[in-house]
């Protein structure tokens, strides 16, 4: 993440310890337009009252990794953030998959496998 702010010239903003509150009290300062969160705190932003008390207006994008996001929380959070594209990142046996849940779609890129729910068949894009 480093890297790519530095490459492409943006701003980063860090926050000495993590606490919800200054996360949201620095999206609001700093008009931040790209996040990247752990599922909890998509949950969070998603179902907690307090996010209702800061303008999330710029957040146009968040990055959301490491474990899988479900369906439910994914839509509770863009019923909240019809604005906010979803991009849910994770790394299965050594190999990088992105997909996009914006809308409640998805997309895989190329040379990615996948399952569909339900099905015991996987598919290849």
């Amino acid at each position: 993440m480093l890297i790519r702010a530095k490459s492409l010239g943006d701003t980063l903003v860090l926050i000495e310890r993590f606490a919800f509150n200054n996360m949201l009290k620095a999206v609001e300062k700093y008009k931040v337009t790209y996040m990247q969160v752990s599922p909890p705190l998509v949950v969070a932003m998603a179902k907690s009252d307090v996010v209702l008390k800061y303008d999330m207006s710029s957040l146009l994008l968040i990055g959301c990794g490491g474990a899988p996001l479900g369906k439910e929380v994914a839509k509770s959070f863009v019923m909240r953030f019809p604005h906010v594209e979803i991009v849910v990142m994770y790394i299965f046996f050594c190999r990088t998959c992105v997909a996009y849940v914006s809308g409640l779609l998805g997309f895989i890129t190329n040379r990615c496998w996948y399952w569909v729910n339900g099905s015991d068949e996987k598919q290849t894009t």
